[in-house]
């Protein structure tokens, strides 16, 4: 598995857990979940700001914008989509 570089926009309680508004990130995470997952470990609650531990899916109060490399923004649903190197985050 190839490294990543990703650019992480954190906004409301996601930039108090985080510390920080935005970030360029290096992973070796094939998908969304992994990422949050490495980001959890690094800022812990992070997870479970993000995705009901009981159904593994995305908290209703919680939104994920993945922007792929030359691709329009989408609001993501699907935490097991696989990330491309220079794709932008936004964490909600």
């Amino acid at each position: 598995m190839s490294a990543k570089t990703l650019t992480l926009r954190y906004v409301a309680h996601f930039s108090t857990i985080s510390g920080c508004l935005e970030e360029v990130y290096t992973t070796r995470a094939a998908s969304v979940r992994q990422l949050i997952d490495a980001l959890d470990q690094r800022y812990p609650g992070f997870a479970a700001a993000l995705v009901d531990p009981a159904s593994g899916r995305l908290r209703l109060n919680a939104a994920v914008y993945l922007n792929p490399p030359a691709q329009p923004p989408l609001s993501l649903l699907d935490l097991d989509r696989p990330l491309e190197d220079g794709a932008k985050l936004t964490f909600w």
